[in-house]
């Protein structure tokens, strides 16, 4: 099935669940095969889509070295 998630792919990224609402800000669930070990993450509550795209690649940037 394609995905309509604009990072599937970006930083090694293989799935994701995103979310939003006016409370809790914009989220993201994912798991990324971009090192040695799978690395699966949570980004709560993100200012805007862009941040929270940021952020994601920035820890999986951090962690899969």
């Amino acid at each position: 099935m394609p995905s309509t998630h604009g990072l599937i792919g970006e930083f090694g990224i293989v799935a994701a669940k995103s979310g939003h609402t006016d409370a809790a800000g914009y989220n993201l669930a994912f798991r990324s095969d971009a090192g040695d070990a799978p690395v699966v993450g949570v980004i709560l509550g993100a200012p805007s889509v862009a941040q929270r795209d940021l952020d994601a690649g920035r820890l999986i940037s951090g962690i899969a070295r």
